[in-house]
């Protein structure tokens, strides 16, 4: 896929408390950190934070959350009263990973209610690893969690027809790539793209 990169670039919204368990509801927010509520645009920063996810590992949650007929909602899809089209989420709490948004969500043992969910680590960001400190990288320390919908427009075909994020993840995961990565260039902006190789 021939991507249009820049229209795969956001801003951080809506950071709310991490769902860790059970499964997201539509989600409230305890107060919003001044520091991620910014919507207005910045200047890039010539420091980027990279977070590699395994893209199988990812297309799984995704194709959970797409699946899904009810889904958590974002603090401003919640407010406006409108659903969710489908997301995953990306979580900065005890460690950075992404879970699927749909409700009830992806568990480890499917059978067990109980059971923990699927989770997938940034590479280097599970709870064990100590040698990243959030606080001290573009992410910062605040908690947060991050609607990346799937329906969004990921880029641009060759033809000039757009790709959704999930479109795009799945020709990826058939054609060589291996990641789905999340740059984060400063408190207010990220963008996402799809990788063949992994973190260096």
């Amino acid at each position: 896929i021939a991507v249009d990169t820049a229209a795969a670039r956001s801003t951080h919204h809506n950071p709310t408390p991490s769902p860790h368990d059970p499964p997201p509801k539509p989600i409230a927010m305890r107060g919003v950190p001044r520091r991620l509520a910014s919507s207005l645009p910045r200047k890039l920063s010539t420091v980027t934070t990279t977070l590699y996810f395994d893209l199988p590992a990812a297309l799984r949650l995704a194709e959970h959350a797409a699946a899904a007929t009810e889904h958590s909602t974002s603090f401003t899809e919640t407010e406006a009263g409108v659903a969710c089209p489908g997301a995953l989420l990306w979580v900065a709490d005890a460690g950075i990973y992404l879970m699927s948004g749909g409700i009830p969500g992806l568990r480890v043992d499917p059978t067990d209610d109980a059971s923990g969910h699927v989770l997938v680590y940034a590479d280097g960001w599970t709870e064990e690893d100590d040698f990243h400190d959030r606080h001290d990288s573009e992410l910062g320390g605040d908690d947060f969690v991050e609607h990346l919908h799937l329906r969004q427009r990921y880029g641009t075909r060759r033809d000039g027809s757009g790709v959704t994020l999930l479109q795009a993840m799945r020709v990826a995961a058939t054609s060589g790539y291996r990641c789905l990565v999340i740059d984060v260039h400063d408190a207010t902006t990220y963008s996402l793209r799809l990788s063949r190789t992994g973190p260096r």
